[in-house]
């Protein structure tokens, strides 16, 4: 192994002993769904179904594949905006809630305007409430 290797293994383990938890560890996956705002219901409902602890969601702009239409308006030239308007939901899960998960979200959101959806591990979770506090899978 070479001296680079090595050391980069040891500054890990030592970020990793700082976090208290190691990398078979990781149970959790943040699911992050675009998607049009008159779809967040569905998207809710859906969570909600499969029995999803608690959700974030917010408006974003962003640009892509999808085109804008343009703005026609008497007083003003037509010109398209720049960015799409969406809606942007996150939710963490246990890994074993994936896969059905993005098959039943596949499935509700396919036709329509798109969507995009994204999953990311993740190593760590506190929940603070109060005086309790919750770490890993138990946060969530």
């Amino acid at each position: 192994m070479m001296v680079f290797e090595k050391y980069v293994c040891s500054a890990l383990q030592y970020i990793l002993s700082f976090f208290k938890f190691n990398l078979s560890t990781l149970h959790m996956k943040r699911i992050e769904i675009i998607i049009p705002h008159e779809r967040l219901a569905d998207v809710h409902n859906l969570l909600k179904d499969v029995n999803v602890g608690g959700i974030s969601h917010y408006r974003i702009e962003g640009s892509g594949r999808v085109k804008t239409d343009p703005v026609v308006a008497a007083t003003h030239p037509t010109h398209p905006h720049r960015y799409v308007e969406r809606t942007k939901v996150e939710v963490v899960v246990k890994d074993e809630q994936v896969e059905d998960l993005l098959s039943n979200l596949q499935f509700k959101l396919r036709g329509g305007q798109g969507a995009k959806i994204f999953v990311v591990d993740v190593p760590v979770a506190i929940d603070i409430t109060g005086y309790e506090i919750k770490r890993g899978i138990e946060a969530i």
